[in-house]
């Protein structure tokens, strides 16, 4: 879709947001304006789509940031549903970026980031790449060091709010320290992520009832197969190609799968054959069902077992990722309970212009 029949949708999508805009201007105007004109020979440039506090951001604005996605809008559900992504991007920029500025940094000290940024920015996309990306965002040399100075403030604020760098008097507003009683209970709390599950890996050979007439056939074939596997070697992966329900060209044979997980799905196979099965076993001719309904029969070889491992905590590696998913959780705890906070004592309109993050639990 062109950017002008998108322009279009836009429009159109928006009319809502528009005759809202003028009820409110009109009941807040304190007298009547004076007639400027014919009304027919009225043209709408632009008009303000988002304020937050003290900034305004036009429809147009919007609309750029709409068109430079990655993917294309269609439809007026898909520019509304894009819109409102846009739309609380830009109501969180901007909450970010004020909240850094009125941290107070050196204006020379924030120049001087600024200059590293925009150099860091060349070096990464070269002379025509720099170009390329101002033509795209229709950008003067201005534009581009204010959108660098942007992201300096809210660098400042993202890194202050979580106790990553300290504030203009030189002090922390954090604690980043990480004591060894949330260690434990961090190594407590995610026990069997942090450990090695035991892994099998499996070739299987899968008769559907549906395929072959029925449940009483689809037995008397397994068992067949089977016969034939176990007392004159026929090649099981052939078999499996020939007659089962497995991916084409696998023979059968799975990717290297937990047998915890596997066990969830298929408690009677486990409790029948993987369980007490040593490398290179056949299981007998066994129920193969699907969410408790019984669909056919399988036979099972096992392929492979590695045995899994458990990471004691005294692991001087395991406490580094313990220390480092605490930190992380707790830098995204603190970051939307400071981004909840500018919210809460900003004036953004229209209200429903930004998708809050979800509700801020304990802190971890």
């Amino acid at each position: 879709m062109g950017d002008r029949t998108t322009r279009r949708l836009f429009r159109a999508a928006r009319a809502g947001l528009a005759a809202a805009w003028l009820a409110t201007a009109a009941s807040a105007a304190p007298q009547a304006l004076p007639p400027l004109g014919d009304e027919a020979e009225w043209q709408l440039v632009d008009r303000i789509a988002l304020t937050v506090n003290e900034e305004a951001r036009t429809e147009g604005y919007l609309m750029a940031g709409i068109l430079r996605g990655a993917e294309p809008v269609t439809t007026p559900e898909e520019i509304e549903g894009r819109y409102q992504e846009v739309l609380t991007a830009e109501v969180k920029d901007m909450l970010v970026v004020q909240a850094g500025k009125d941290l107070g940094f050196d204006p020379q000290l924030l120049e001087r980031q600024v200059d590293i940024v925009l150099e860091q920015h060349r070096e990464r996309l070269g002379r025509d790449g720099v170009s390329r990306y101002l033509r795209l965002r229709s950008f003067s040399s201005a534009d581009y060091r204010e959108e660098a100075r942007r992201e300096v403030y809210a660098t400042a604020w993202e890194r202050f709010v979580v106790g990553r760098e300290p504030g203009p008097s030189g002090r922390f507003s954090r604690d980043k320290f990480v004591r060894p009683g949330q260690l434990w209970f961090a190594y407590e709390q995610n026990r069997s992520a942090l450990s090695e599950p035991t892994t099998v890996q499996v070739q299987q050979l899968i008769v559907s009832a549906a395929s072959v007439g029925g449940p009483e056939a689809a037995e008397q074939l397994t068992v067949d197969l089977h016969r034939q596997i176990t007392e004159t070697g026929a090649d099981f992966g052939e078999l499996a190609e020939i007659y089962g329900q497995t991916e084409p060209g696998t023979r059968g044979v799975s990717r290297w799968l937990p047998l915890g997980e596997l066990c969830e799905r298929f408690p009677d196979l486990c409790e029948a054959f993987l369980d007490g099965a040593a490398v290179g076993d056949v299981s007998g001719v066994l129920p193969y069902r699907r969410d408790g309904t019984p669909v056919g029969y399988i036979v099972l070889k096992l392929l492979g077992r590695k045995e899994g491992r458990k990471t004691p905590f005294t692991d001087p590696e395991q406490q580094v990722q313990l220390e480092d998913l605490i930190v992380e959780q707790r830098d995204r705890y603190r970051t939307d309970l400071g981004l909840t906070e500018l919210l809460e004592a900003s004036y953004v309109w229209p209200e429903e212009a930004f998708r809050p993050p979800p509700a801020v639990g304990p802190q971890p």
